[in-house]
């Protein structure tokens, strides 16, 4: 997590995730934003996400841990906010304890990604490939680890595996052609157009090109809540 340049998280505590949070904070100075609800920890991250531009972080523990938080998630992945929540799970041993749960099960419906590490091998490629994804698909990934595995010891050339490695590149979703010349026309048209750009043209990157378009058919330009001072 240090390795993507995370420095602030929002997080309740529990038993499976303390570990987690004592090394962010003591281990690397992370800022630790201790909340009183699971749900709030991911909707804070989430504000974080959308004011920053950067992928927010939330960490929660298991069992009720995990099902509070699934009204943000499914708020997150709706309005293509990046997020990486980790949430410890109970110790891979314990067959029977109560608070286990098929995380897949509960995360997928809300549209999140679920990515559980099972080997302390793939720590390190599961937390860099949970950033990529997080930021390629612009939507919440949960990363589950059980708390018996996360007292193991890695070996001393142990490195993380940051998403960069991965050659990250942003998806653009592309509009369809006759979508494209139906507004043109419209546009053509207009007497006194006023181009409103969203989020859609900040994950877009088309600053440059609405301020051409709006050069070239007299258009005022102005932004939604969301697109503002980006």
């Amino acid at each position: 997590f240090v390795a993507e340049g995370v420095d602030t998280v929002f997080s309740l505590m529990g038993d499976s995730n303390m570990m987690f949070q004592n090394a962010l904070v003591h281990r690397h100075g992370v800022r630790v934003v201790n909340v009183r609800h699971e749900n709030a920890a991911v909707a804070m991250a989430d504000g974080y996400s959308r004011s920053t531009g950067r992928v927010g972080v939330a960490t929660v523990t298991c069992g009720p841990g995990l099902t509070q938080i699934i009204t943000a998630l499914t708020a997150a992945t709706r309005l293509c906010v990046p997020l990486v929540v980790f949430v410890g799970d109970t110790p891979s041993t314990d067959l029977w304890n109560p608070q286990e749960l098929d995380f897949g099960a509960t995360v997928l419906p809300s549209g999140a990604r679920n990515a559980p590490i099972r080997s302390a091998d793939r720590i390190a490629e599961t937390i860099g490939l949970a950033f990529l994804r997080a930021k390629r698909e612009r939507r919440p990934v949960v990363v589950s680890m059980p708390y018996d595995l996360q007292e193991h010891t890695v070996s001393d050339d142990f490195a993380p595996t940051p998403s960069s490695a991965f050659g990250y590149e942003r998806a653009v979703a592309h509009p369809a052609p006759d979508a494209v010349a139906a507004a043109a026309e419209i546009l053509r048209a207009a007497k006194r157009p006023v181009i409103v750009a969203g989020r859609g043209a900040v994950f877009a990157d088309a600053r440059d090109a609405i301020v051409s378009l709006a050069e070239r058919t007299g258009a005022l330009l102005a932004t939604s809540l969301k697109a503002k001072e980006w």
